[in-house]
Order: structure tokens, then C-alpha cells, then sequence
């Protein structure tokens, strides 16, 4: 009997191609030198340089959700969604973990519209959240099976999970987070607050479906003009 062939996922690139470990969790990492021409080496001499921006310990790894909200207009004798009837409501944009490090920084973005009493020094929080109380910027970095990197940073953000300390009898004190990305600039929605970036190890951006060149974006081997174009 003649053996068929069998399909499978993996292949000997798969462990390359994978993301590996928890990585790390930055606060106020500036990310404005990545461009569409950086490179590993430019994201490594970032980080180098970042190692006060780190949030610290983490515990169970660290979870990034982009997820939309998508109804589908109700015409009537359709009979199955078809292309063009389904709508975007809203995005959904967090990443989530758990901090272990107790620390003044750490506390300060943690904890929703803290504020520092001037005359006691003792934290607190308002019952408003104010503009300033929203962080410019939290961004994750992970390294890929073959050495590369993931770069995913969120901006105008909130810890909406408050905070939520936990102290174990002979154990740490753990705070789970939840950050969310806000919408900062009112005039232009069409475009969601966080950006993400892929770095193979060999010194460059993987190259995928998806490009960008000035006044074109190219998706899944479609062009569309930009919206600076339009």
C-alpha cells in the first residue's frame, strides 16, 4: 500500500519563526527613530540604551490584544455576509501582564490619575482622569526563534485594570495590569493607537504580504492609495 503524503504545519523553519519567551514590558520607550528602513541592529542599540524604561519582573508572560468589533449590516436576502457588509465598530487594543516589582515608577503608572500629595509625599488618586494622567507610550519587545525581534508599542495609555495588589504569605506581591491605547489625535481615526514591527535576525524587516512606500499601501498583493492622497 502506497504511503500518501501527509500535511503537516511545521517545518524546519517553524522554531525560527516563533515567538519565544515572555519578553519584556517598557514604559515611555521612545520608538520615533523606527522606520520602515530600521533594522535589527538599530532596535538592539535602542534597547541597549533603554534599560531604565523597563517595567521591571513579570509574571505569566505578557498578553497583546488587538480586537475589533465587527457587525454585519442587515439586508435583506443575504443570506451570508458577503464583502462590504460588515462594519468596524470599534477596536479593542491592550496589553496585559503581571508586574512584580514594587517600585515609586512603577506605582505611578500603575495606579489610574495618581498624583503625588506636594506636602505629605504620599500618593493618591482624583475621581477624574485628567489628560496627564494618560502615558505617551508602553511598548513590549520579544525575541523571535531566530534571534530577531518583535516590537509592539501601544500610545495614550491607561492602566484600566487599576491597582490590584496581591501580597502572598512567603510569596511576592503581584499587580496585574491591563494597558490600553487610546485615540490621541481626534482628527484622524483612521488609524489605530499602536504600531508593531518585525525584525529577522538577519538585520532586517520581514518581508511579508503587507508594504509601505509614500502614498501607497500594499495589502495581501492589493494597492490602495494613502490617506494623505486621498
Amino acid at each position: 500500500m502506497a504511503t500518501g503524503y501527509t500535511p503537516v504545519g511545521y517545518s524546519t523553519n517553524s522554531v525560527q519563526n516563533m515567538q519565544l519567551g515572555a519578553g519584556a514590558v517598557y514604559l515611555g520607550l521612545d520608538v520615533s527613530s523606527l522606520t520602515a528602513t530600521s533594522t535589527y541592529d538599530d532596535v538592539q542599540t535602542l534597547l541597549r540604551g533603554a534599560t531604565n524604561k523597563k517595567l521591571g519582573a513579570t509574571r505569566g508572560g505578557c498578553t497583546f490584544n488587538a480586537v475589533p468589533t465587527i457587525s454585519v449590516m442587515d439586508i435583506d436576502d443575504m443570506k451570508f455576509p458577503i464583502p462590504g457588509a460588515s462594519k468596524l465598530d470599534s477596536w479593542e487594543i491592550t496589553l496585559s501582564s503581571t508586574a512584580l516589582e514594587i517600585t515609586q515608577r512603577n506605582i505611578e503608572w500603575l495606579l489610574p490619575t495618581c498624583e503625588r500629595d506636594p506636602v505629605s509625599g504620599a500618593y493618591q488618586v482624583r475621581n477624574i482622569i485628567l489628560p496627564a494622567h494618560y502615558m505617551d507610550n508602553v511598548t513590549w519587545v520579544g525575541k523571535k526563534g531566530d534571534g530577531g525581534y518583535q516590537v509592539i508599542n501601544l500610545t495614550t495609555v491607561l492602566n484600566i485594570a487599576g491597582l490590584a495588589q496581591t501580597m502572598e504569605n512567603q510569596g511576592e506581591s503581584t499587580i496585574p495590569f491591563t494597558f490600553q491605547a487610546h485615540q490621541s489625535e481626534l482628527g484622524d481615526t483612521d488609524v489605530g493607537p499602536f504600531q508593531m514591527w518585525l525584525f529577522d535576525s538577519n538585520g532586517i524587516q520581514g518581508a511579508g504580504l503587507m508594504a509601505a512606500s509614500a502614498g501607497t499601501i500594499t495589502a495581501k498583493g492589493r494597492s490602495y492609495a494613502s490617506k494623505s492622497d486621498e
